[in-house]
């Protein structure tokens, strides 16, 4: 009698930690002024809630205040060719073009959190303890910036877009000024097919 093999189901870890992060709402712990967009969703919804359809999100970001207020920024998260996640960063890429010191002209991000603990030293850098929320959370802050203030993860001393930083410590008006006309020009609304919103938008 022959014996048959069991076939097993193997999920990795980086699915497991997927679909824990988003839950039965498909959503992250993030504020009123962002949307959740999963390109890869499908019309027919043959995805459904897999973990393929998390593996690629993009957060649309409005901020209320500061010199960025008025725009409607997009970052996408993935990590699709980051088999070793949660152990390792996502990668981020800014999809708006914006005038800011640590994000490059073609959506690289420059954010501590986007690196390896290894690469700054233990408890500086990239940790999977973060969790999406707060990495998400951590990324939109590089945009809260004002006269009054800025935020730690503004940093200029640090730069992507060396023009910019230089702009900045040079003449913060002249910086301001151009990030409004970044804002102008390219910061506009984008449509987001309805199959591709979370469950909850």
């Amino acid at each position: 009698m022959t014996k048959k093999k069991a076939s097993a189901l193997t999920v990795s870890r980086r699915s497991i930690f997927l679909l824990r992060q988003f839950g039965k709402g498909e959503q992250l712990d993030l504020p009123d002024n962002c949307i959740m967009e999963f390109p890869d969703a499908k019309r027919d919804d043959t995805i459904g809630t897999c973990a393929d359809k998390y593996k690629r999100f993009v957060v649309h970001f409005k901020p209320e205040t500061g010199y960025y207020a008025g725009g409607e920024y997009r970052f996408e998260f993935d990590v699709r060719d980051v088999p070793d996640y949660p152990e390792r960063p996502p990668k981020v890429t800014c999809l708006t073009r914006v005038w800011h010191p640590n994000i490059a002209l073609d959506g690289r991000v420059c954010h501590n959190y986007l690196q390896a603990n290894e690469a700054y030293g233990s408890g500086c850098g990239y940790t999977s303890a973060l969790g999406l929320s707060h990495l998400v959370l951590a990324v939109l802050t590089m945009f809260d910036i004002s006269k009054d203030h800025h935020s730690d993860s503004f940093n200029p001393a640090d730069p992507l877009n060396t023009e910019a930083a230089q702009q900045f410590s040079r003449d913060e008006s002249a910086f301001e000024r151009t990030v409004r006309q970044y804002v102008k020009d390219y910061a506009g609304p984008v449509v987001i097919p309805p199959w591709c919103l979370a469950a909850d938008d």
